[in-house]
């Protein structure tokens, strides 16, 4: 109780990063590349998604979507539909399909390789529909040079459902508000949400060859890349929580879904836990949070399974003496950890129905009892087995009929956006401040002649010319980055062996 009490204080008392003009105009020069890997899409979700990404307050500078070999063509189509729609508005875009299913993570490197020169990468799940100023405010954060990567506020877009899904978008409130606030006020933010977050381009490359390379136990890791690349970003400096930039993904509607999307996250746990261990810096608060994580979870999940599942064999007069007891005591526990969710302001949602939703806090509380501590070590025990993802064959979660409702996230005013922050970037405009998809990415490093590398990528009729390239940045220096188009199919273009991945940058 104490460590919850300690906890909950911290999260009482977070507050969002915001940026001073100074820092403002860094992050509009900055050049940010949208990386979005999709497999066995609902074609109607994702190109909502898209759209969000599209109507951002702040565009991103390029945005790279990689098909990894689905089964269902509709994401790819929809993919090349909007091509126009975002080049019309300045934004490099490419569309990419693997020629076999390889896993979330290679995806992710094939998009990280086609902008070496990229400042900040911004990682979107292909699901998630993002509020008008998200990127905005998930890049403020980043305006400070010791931040290594910033994650948003991830809510359930399905939330309406049925039960299950209000109960996963609870439990979504509880994590982010609760859980990474807390860890936030100490900068080590332990586990960078997947569907939505920012990375420095120096970080991800430098640790790229490790990130596509790891194995545990002697086979090559296929999940849990979101909380690799934060470990990374814990190892060269901080990792903070952005209450501001909000995102809606699709949560799982059916059982079968939902626990093998959490039989994955309880091996990343576990995995990079241990990776973290044995590699974190012993002085950084992010060493000490996951001795805690795991040493808790150790002596809560064991206590647990006695107490519910061997104690009533054992003892089971004892235990129905104390049953009214843990009664009372998940109750509280339910409520002390989703306290947050009720000032949250949510699009469409007052507070009579956040209350209505946190009145079932207690009825997760059974599901973490009964289903997810099992499962956990479910998890543990079968470490050396994964996939990449929780699709099967096609398509698990869809937005039905509910189009309108999801576009009015991204075409009505974000009300969780700082309106200051707002009003500084339109006078930085209006005073002529370069905006980034104009301007070439900076960098301080020297310059020396090097073509760019042929990307990683199948892609649709697009190559790289040949730039002088400075080493740092790796950015083109004299002009933005253009791609030239040329005719032909897809084709099978790898990267130069020689290209130096991450080395020294």
């Amino acid at each position: 109780m104490g460590l919850l009490a300690i906890k909950m204080f911290m999260a009482l008392f977070y507050r969002p990063a915001k940026a001073d003009r100074q820092g403002l105009e860094y992050l509009e020069q900055s050049w940010v590349t949208a990386v979005i890997p999709i497999y066995n899409e609902d074609p109607v979700m994702f190109e909502q998604g898209l759209r969000s990404l599209l109507a951002q307050s702040r565009l991103p500078n390029e945005v790279h979507v990689i098909d990894d070999c689905s089964a269902d063509p509709g994401g790819i189509r929809v993919a090349k539909k909007l091509r126009r729609e975002f080049e019309a508005t300045g934004v490099k875009y490419t569309v990419s399909v693997q020629p076999e299913n390889k896993g979330k993570r290679e995806a992710l490197a094939l998009g990280f390789e086609a902008a070496p020169y990229s400042e900040i990468f911004l990682c979107v799940d292909s699901d998630t529909i993002l509020a008008r100023d998200t990127v905005r405010e998930l890049l403020l954060p980043l305006a400070d040079e010791r931040v290594m990567a910033s994650t948003g506020m991830v809510l359930a877009l399905n939330h309406d459902s049925n039960i299950f899904t209000r109960l996963q978008d609870l439990r979504y409130g509880n994590s982010f508000l609760f859980e990474r606030a807390a860890y936030s006020r100490l900068k080590s933010v332990l586990c960078c949400c997947g569907a939505l977050s920012a990375y420095r381009g120096t970080l991800v490359r430098k640790y790229l060859p490790d990130f596509l390379n790891q194995q545990f136990l002697g086979k090559p890791a296929v999940f849990g890349d979101d909380r690799r690349m934060t470990n990374y970003c814990l190892m060269e400096g901080q990792v903070v929580f952005q209450e501001t930039a909000v995102g809606y993904t699709a949560v799982p509607e059916k059982l079968a879904h939902f626990l093998r999307q959490q039989v994955r996250w309880n091996k990343s746990f576990f995995r990079e836990s241990l990776w973290a261990f044995g590699h974190q810096k012993k002085y950084r608060p992010a060493f000490w949070l996951t001795c805690m994580e795991l040493g808790l979870w150790l002596v809560f999940g064991t206590a647990m399974v006695y107490s519910l599942f061997i104690l009533p064999i054992l003892h089971p007069t004892s235990f129905f003496h104390h049953i009214g007891d843990y009664a009372v005591f998940m109750v509280l526990m339910g409520y002390l950890r989703n306290v947050r969710y009720l000032d949250f302001p949510r699009r469409g949602m007052g507070f009579a129905k956040r209350f209505g939703m946190f009145l079932l806090a207690p009825l997760y509380g059974l599901i973490q009892l009964f289903l997810l501590t099992p499962l956990r070590f479910y998890a543990l025990l079968t470490l050396g087995k994964g996939s990449w993802g929780t699709r099967q064959a096609g398509v698990e979660v869809s937005v039905g009929g509910a189009e309108a409702e999801v576009t009015e996230i991204f075409e009505e005013e974000d009300p969780h956006s700082d309106k200051k922050v707002t009003e500084t970037l339109q006078l930085l405009r209006l005073e002529g401040v370069a905006l980034a998809r104009t301007a070439a990415p900076r960098s301080q490093a020297v310059v020396q002649e090097q073509p760019l590398p042929t990307p990683h990528l199948y892609q649709q009729g697009w190559s790289i010319p040949q730039q002088r390239v400075a080493w740092g940045f790796s950015a083109p220096v004299e002009q933005p980055w253009e791609a030239t188009q040329q005719p032909g199919p897809f084709q099978d273009e790898y990267l130069d062996p020689s290209w130096p991945h991450g080395q020294g940058w």
